[in-house]
């Protein structure tokens, strides 16, 4: 039975005659708080598929990949969520062959055994050298990203000059590349 409502509370008489209170149904303030839980709840779904299609789809993943990609490799930028992720890469000095004398060339491998696809860095005429961190950085972004790295050196395009010769021994860079056991 009941005896009268106060704002969103109703009194009434239970059956063992005591007055209770209980709050109505059809207030502002529980219509807005559904309203509020609905959105929360959609919030939370629509994340929820957000990160299934990035787990489950090869454009996902990639896009996240590349959003870790992009900071790694900015030198002035302040963070690197890619280390947050990943493990840093082995780097180590490696020579090859070529037509007269060897060459030489810094090798980037993911932390992880397996096998990688590789890129050839060349910095062409470039004054930076082997330890600049635009170029480590660079290196270190995309093994870091599974890609097995190597950057030959040459002392003749080091001092800014370009000989025919570096043809062939870019040509032989990467014949020792393709040809080592964690490529794919």
């Amino acid at each position: 039975m009941i005896h009268g409502t106060i704002g969103l509370l109703t009194q009434h008489r239970c059956e063992s005659g005591r007055i209770g209170l209980t709050a109505t149904s059809g207030g502002r303030g529980l219509t807005a708080m559904r309203w509020v839980k609905r959105v929360a709840i959609g919030i939370v779904v629509a994340a929820g598929l957000t990160v299934l299609l990035v787990a489950i789809t090869p454009q996902g993943r990639t896009g996240v990949r590349t959003a870790l990609f992009l900071p790694q490799i900015l030198p002035t930028f302040p963070v690197k969520p890619q280390e947050w992720f990943t493990d840093g890469p082995s780097r180590i000095e490696v020579t090859f062959p070529l037509v007269s004398g060897v060459g030489v060339a810094d090798l980037y491998r993911p932390a992880t055994d397996g096998k990688y696809p590789a890129v050839l860095l060349f910095f062409s005429v470039n004054p930076a050298g082997r330890d600049d961190s635009r170029v480590v950085g660079l290196a270190e972004g995309f093994a870091r990203s599974g890609v097995v790295v190597t950057t030959p050196w040459s002392d003749t395009i080091t001092q800014k000059r370009v000989s025919v010769e570096e043809v062939d021994n870019l040509v032989r860079a990467f014949q020792h590349l393709v040809n080592l056991a964690e490529v794919d």
